[in-house]
């Protein structure tokens, strides 16, 4: 069952699929690895398209889901997406201005199928024939070339920039219950490489009284992810919900010095003091954590999960691996997003106390308050 209010991390190997359910009405998904091999009964791995075309809600008679973010185009965060787009009725997309550039990359079937579904839908807007749902774009991120031929025509709801916030969802207004605040890409952030340039976004759910924050930073790098720490403020960073950024990477924390990996723990000191303080998950989605790290080998990296796992409280370093085939559940309970660890929201709000696994571990619970920015004036829309 999913949640009335939450986020599902599906567990399809090292790579990205997240969804975010702000109501029963509305689902918000964040990249696609959706793997053919995960559709044998016998694949641990979760066939994610078929469960979101099952789960999700309707409109029209078709699945729905009300926007499709993909924080980049590398397979392993785009695959499925044609099956997607064919079988339901994606609302909106949010991408960054790189799918704009995407002739300089080599992309899969997928991801040339969701620049085609961008640029037609960027056509038709351009063209002034306005947007209903499953013709909306949403363009995050600052880029010279917005300020060219179709860009230069489109309306100003159809861009968020970093710095900024929005409320608005497929076309309707969601203060109460819906933010977004964008952390990148910012202009002259990162490198030509894609991974650089991922969306990095916070976001807030809530029933209107309560509130849960999810903070997903794409595969960004440690000169990027430094960059979102040093340059937003504690309320835009705050996380119930931390997904480590590229499935669990080591280059997120460590930096190459005089030929030697070095851990700046000053960015891992900046990312516990952004913890929600009634309780805080990272998570990793990946494969599960090697004991020993090779070299020069591809995330999942020990070296990483033992980072995360020193700046949190014991057992709230979660890999979606390890619960394969079942997704990682968080539902909104009064004290934010807490992991489901049973068949209701009874059994999960339990977790949510941070003393009482701090008491456990031996170490002091977090102290960083709640959101307090949640519900203002929103930028888009």
């Amino acid at each position: 069952m999913p949640p009335d209010i939450g986020l599902i991390l599906w567990p399809v190997g090292t790579g990205d699929s997240t969804t975010i359910i702000v109501d029963s009405d509305r689902w918000v998904q964040i990249d696609l690895h959706h793997l053919a091999a995960a559709e044998d009964d016998q694949d641990d791995r979760v066939p994610v398209v078929d469960r979101l075309l099952e789960l999700a809600p309707r409109k029209e008679g078709k699945p729905y889901i009300a926007a499709f973010a993909a924080t980049h185009l590398d397979t392993d965060h785009i695959r499925g997406f044609a099956k997607l787009l064919d079988e339901a009725i994606i609302g909106e997309l949010w991408f960054s201005p790189r799918v704009l550039r995407a002739a300089d990359d080599e992309l899969c079937d997928d991801a040339l199928v969701f620049v085609k579904e961008a640029n037609d839908r960027i056509k038709h807007i351009a063209d002034g024939n306005g947007a209903d749902s499953g013709e909306r774009i949403l363009i995050i991120g600052d880029d010279d070339l917005l300020g060219e031929d179709p860009y230069s025509k489109l309306p100003v709801e159809c861009f968020s920039k970093p710095g900024e916030f929005f409320s608005s969802l497929d076309g309707e207004q969601l203060e109460d219950t819906f933010r977004v605040f964008v952390h990148s890409p910012q202009k002259g952030d990162g490198s030509e490489d894609p991974n650089d340039l991922s969306l990095g976004m916070q976001i807030m759910v809530s029933d209107g009284e309560h509130r849960g924050t999810f903070l997903t930073l794409g595969d960004l790098r440690y000169d990027d992810v430094s960059a979102v720490f040093e340059r937003a403020d504690d309320d835009d960073l705050l996380w119930s919900v931390f997904q480590a950024p590229h499935h669990c990477s080591k280059k997120v924390m460590y930096v190459e010095e005089d030929g030697t990996e070095v851990l700046k723990t000053e960015l891992m000191d900046r990312i516990e003091e952004t913890a929600d303080d009634r309780g805080a998950w990272i998570v990793a989605s990946c494969e599960c954590i090697p004991e020993t790290d090779k070299p020069a080998a591809n995330p999942p990296h020990r070296a990483a999960a033992t980072a995360y796992e020193e700046r949190v409280d014991s057992g709230r370093f979660v890999v979606t691996g390890d619960s394969a085939p079942e997704p990682l559940v968080f539902e909104l309970t009064a004290n934010g997003l807490a992991l489901r660890s049973g068949d209701g929201p009874d059994a999960s709000s339990s977790l949510t106390v941070p003393e009482a696994t701090a008491a456990a571990s031996g170490r002091r619970a977090t102290s960083h308050s709640s959101a307090t920015g949640f519900g203002g004036p929103a930028i888009r829309g």
